[in-house]
This record gives structure tokens, sequence and C-alpha cells, in this order.
């Protein structure tokens, strides 16, 4: 009887030592897993010198054998709290490589067309404009005529071309014509120059195309831990898709010196009159060069400056929104109280104001309430962009809401920055963690009425460059990229 029961306390005593045993295999195999691919992220992310990852990679693989070698309840605990910790990491970390690669310029976007009819037009169908007269302002792209293929197999209607956008708007708004084809990004210049538009028209269908891109702007190879490099950021106005051709709200050129720690924020209005790169006839709006596509921009500016943008970074509408309501709003100093132009109803007031974000992109985008109009919008621009960065210096809690804020941007921005230009900027920071000086200028001009390249025959309003401005902004800019501080060139 007593050898029976310590025969079954064996058997028992050797079945919980299989269980470990099997446990132990299991969160070993499972947490050298997790460390090899932390590893691989970890080079991978770039952040740390690769020195560093060597010695971490070996640190913990050491540490993952001595815990396989011990085999207990307690070793069995701290794999488990390692696993779940290097889980969370390596989920963090390819939250960031997709954030990367989803803003990353896209080979192909969407073009939008949208079928157009007076809002108080008996036409409620794209079918009811069969056999009626509909407008078509023509352009020179292969997917124009790829959209004109697709409404024609939607319904047969006589097509009458025009070439002047705004004569097209003006025979649909007399009722010479049923109703009009238009692509979305001159449908939002009838919004803005046509302040009746939107309220006398409504929308009856839209056409949308997947469009090949085929000039795709290359990053520079510079070091920017040690050179100074130039960024280009664009503000989109397109409503859809951000890789879509869209005209740029927003035109600033980011100056970077990395040694000396010092950024140079250079604004140009965005109806600045300068001649569009390709466009050599006739100046154009600054604004429009982002019709023709993002290479075009960033060449636009290049011939500006005579200076080359190794950069750039094109944000939509929707990324203020998002990027400002995922950080609880932002603080912003109004210096003059005016009602908004962008939201009905909204009184901005006098003084320091926390702002939503619309209210933050209403404010951004205001320039009827200015009397400087475009070089008051621009400094808008700038306090906004201020703002954001201050609340997430200032609050460490965002932090923890890392991967909600870049899942809430990520459709909505596109880029030429690559992880490694991204991590060689972390290390940068993290060698020293120097603060920076951030100075600011906005190119200046004055209004007046002018005939655009894009639109040769109707007068806009266009903004004329001061000359002397540009090119008090472009030596400041060469004189960085040649390593140059500020106080160097006297600013």
């Amino acid at each position: 009887m007593k050898k029976s029961v310590n025969k079954k306390k064996k058997n028992n005593k050797n079945s919980k030592k299989i269980i470990n045993n099997k446990i132990n295999i299991i969160l070993s195999s499972i947490l050298l897993l997790f460390t090899i691919i932390g590893i691989y992220m970890l080079f991978r992310l770039n952040v740390l010198n690769n020195v560093y990852c060597v010695l971490i990679g070996i640190v913990l693989l050491i540490v993952n054998f001595i815990l396989f070698y011990f085999k207990n309840k307690i070793t069995n605990i701290i794999k488990g709290v390692l696993i779940v910790i290097f889980g969370l990491l390596i989920y963090y970390i390819g939250i960031t490589f997709n954030f990367i690669d989803v803003i990353q310029e896209r080979l192909y976007y969407t073009e939008s067309y949208y079928i157009v009819v007076n809002s108080d037009s008996n036409i409620n169908s794209i079918d009811d404009l069969n056999n009626k007269n509909v407008g078509t302002y023509v352009e020179n792209f292969d997917v124009y005529k790829d959209m004109i293929n697709e409404y024609n197999l939607r319904v047969n209607s006589n097509l009458i071309d025009y070439d002047q956008v705004d004569l097209m708007s003006y025979n649909l708004k007399h009722n010479s014509i049923d109703g009009m084809i238009i692509s979305g990004v001159h449908k939002r210049f009838l919004e803005e120059e046509k302040k009746d538009f939107l309220d006398n028209t409504k929308v009856l269908d839209q056409i949308d195309l997947k469009v090949k891109r085929n000039n795709v702007v290359k990053h520079s190879d510079i070091d920017v831990r040690k050179e100074t490099f130039n960024v280009l950021i664009l503000g989109s106005d397109s409503r859809g898709s951000i890789s879509s051709r869209s005209n740029n709200d927003v035109d600033i050129v980011m100056t970077v010196n990395p040694y000396t720690r010092e950024i140079m924020l250079t604004s140009f209005p965005r109806d600045s009159y300068v001649y569009i790169y390709g466009n050599e006839s006739c100046k154009d709006k600054l604004t429009h060069a982002g019709y023709y596509g993002n290479d075009v921009s960033v060449k636009t500016f290049e011939r500006l400056l005579n200076t080359s943008i190794d950069y750039y970074v094109k944000i939509g509408f929707s990324t203020v929104i998002n990027l400002v309501d995922s950080i609880d709003g932002v603080e912003i100093f109004s210096d003059q109280a005016f009602n908004s132009y962008h939201i009905k109803g909204w009184k901005v007031p006098y003084g320091n104001i926390h702002m939503n974000g619309k209210q933050a992109l209403a404010f951004a985008r205001e320039r009827y309430a200015y009397s400087t109009g475009d070089i008051h919008r621009c400094q808008n621009q700038q306090d906004v962009i201020k703002a954001i960065v201050n609340k997430f210096v200032s609050n460490p809690k965002y932090l923890l809401k890392y991967s909600s804020i870049l899942n809430s941007i990520s459709d909505t921005m596109e880029t030429n920055i690559d992880m490694k230009v991204i991590g060689d900027l972390v290390k940068l920071q993290r060698s020293d963690n120097k603060n920076w000086t951030i100075k600011t200028t906005i190119i200046s001009g004055y209004g007046s009425m002018g005939k655009t390249y894009s639109y040769p025959r109707q007068d806009l309003w266009i903004y004329i460059v001061n000359e002397n401005s540009l090119n008090k902004a472009g030596n400041v800019i060469k004189g960085m990229k040649e390593g140059k501080s500020f106080n160097d060139l006297g600013v």
C-alpha cells in the first residue's frame, strides 16, 4: 500500500515535471521568436546605432538562454511578462512601419469627376441627361479621355467641349447647357472663386478612376544628421484621396540645420504669381502647381529659391482635423475677432482660444477676415503648426495614444521621407537632446488681378511677389544649406 502511494506521488511528480518542461519549451520558444523578431525590427527601425542594437540583441539572447536553463514557476512568469512586453513593442513598431509604408507616395491614385446640374433643375439622376447638352472642360490627360469613355457607357449626352471653366459654369447657370462634367480640382476652384456655386448646383453622380502616377518624387541621399536639408510642406485642398490632383492651400519650405539645431519656416502665399515648372508661357498662381503633380510642385520651388528640395510632405484637410482632435484640441492666439468664412456661425474672439480640429483648420485657411489676406493666413498656418508641436511637447500622455494618432492621419498624408531618414533624425536627437530654434518668414508682396496659365481667359486674384523678399529668403536658405547659422546670416 505504501509502495503504491509512493509510486503514485512519483508519477504525479513526473507528470508535473513533464508539464513544466512543456510549458518551459512553449514559453521559451515564443520568447525566442519574439526576441528575434524584436531584434530584427530594432535594426530596421534605425533609431539606435548598430553597435547598440548588436549589444541589446546579445543580452536578450543570453537572457533567453538563462531563462530556458532554469525551469521553474518564477522563470515561467518572467517569460510570460517578457512575451507580453515584446509583443507590445513589436505591435507598436509594426504600427510605425505600416504608417511609413502607407504615407509613402502612392504609385496609383483615384481621380474623381463630378456630374453637376443646377440646384433647381428637374434633372435628378444621370439617366435624365440622355440626349441633353452637357458641358465638359477638356483636359490634356489620359485620365480625362478614360473618364469620357466611362461617361459615354453610362449615358448618351450631347457633349460640348469647353476650354474655359468659368464660361462653362456661366452657361450652366444661365441654362445654356443642362449639366456639366468637371474634375474635383476644378470643382473646388469654382467653389472658391464663385461664392454662389455651391448653393446653386447639385452633384448627380461622380466617376472615380484609378490612375497610375508616372512621376514619383525621389528623395535626397544626404545625411540628415550632418547636412542641412529642405522639406516642402504642401497642404492639399483635396476632399478625396490625398494622392489625387489638388491645389496647394499651404506652401511652406522647412529648412533644417541639424548641426546648429535651427529650423526656418518660409511661407509662400498660395496665390503667389510665379512660373510653374514646365509652363513658361504665362505665370500662374502657386497653388495651381499641385494640379500638375507633386514633382512639378517640388521643381517649381527649387527654381523659385535656386536650391534643392530634398523631401516633401503633403497633408490634407483631414490631417489637421484628425490630428488636432486626437490631442484634444489646441490653444491658439487670435490677434483679432472675426466671423469665420469656413465655419458658418463661428465667431472667433480676440485672444487665446481652445480650438478643435475643424476650428483649427478653418483658422489656418482664413484670409477674407484680414486686410493682409494671404499674408495673415500664412501666419495662422504657422501658429497652428506651433500649437500642435507645443501640445505634444507639453503633455507626454499623448504618446500613449500613439497608435490611434497614427491611424487617424495615415490616409491623409503623403511623403517621400522614408524610415531611414526618420531613424537618423531620432538618433541625432537622442545623441545630445539639444533644443531647437524655430524662426519663420513670409514672402511679401501685394494683391492684384491677372490671367493665369491654368485659367488663361479669366482674371483671377493673384499675389505679386516682392523680388527682394524672395531673394532674401532664398539667400537665407542657401546659406543654411552651406552650414551657416542664424547668427552668421543675421537672421
